[in-house]
């Protein structure tokens, strides 16, 4: 071999090692902003939550007497005055209070829930696309928690709705 092809081979090596850490590289750095990205969407989903139950324990949400969907008459627009209905936060008791501060720590819950379900089943399918992962243990599992995630997050909304014979089982 003469030292012209062995400076060739050193150069054909050379940038293999360079092209592949450069691909090592940006797939670290694609994979922190997807985690930033992810960290992001769950601190979004946390501040919403603690904001909708902050504004559920003031009371602001309440359901809607069955009354008002019985009655046919139409109210007289005479009888409302601002001095007899109190402002929002007025009438609250202590129970709806602390159905305020069960409803922010199941929305948390919840929530994180969901995003940490969807970044699991994200992971799975990448590792799949990647071929690090076989065909048959692909997403069972993640596809299984989502769904049951999925379920709750239902449940949380149909409980914040404000509707009877809901229950976390």
């Amino acid at each position: 071999m003469s030292s012209q092809e062995q400076k060739e081979e050193k150069i054909i090596i050379g940038c293999r090692w360079c092209h592949s850490s450069f691909l090592q590289s940006t797939k670290r750095l694609r994979k922190r902003k997807r985690e930033k990205k992810m960290l992001f969407v769950l601190l979004g989903f946390v501040l919403s939550s603690v904001l909708l139950g902050f504004v559920y324990s003031l009371g602001w949400i309440r359901r809607v007497p069955d009354e008002w969907y019985d009655s046919d008459e139409s109210m007289d627009e005479s009888t409302d005055t601002e001095e007899d209905e109190p402002g929002p936060a007025a009438d609250i008791s202590e129970e709806q209070r602390l159905a305020g501060i069960i409803c922010i720590v199941r929305s948390i819950l919840v929530s994180t829930r969901a995003v940490l379900t969807v970044a699991e089943f994200r992971r799975e399918y990448t590792e799949l696309v990647w071929g690090e992962l076989p065909h048959l243990e692909f997403g069972f599992s993640s596809l299984i928690q989502f769904l049951y995630t999925l379920r709750d997050v239902c449940y949380l909304v149909v409980s914040l709705r404000g509707y009877d014979g809901v229950s976390f089982t």
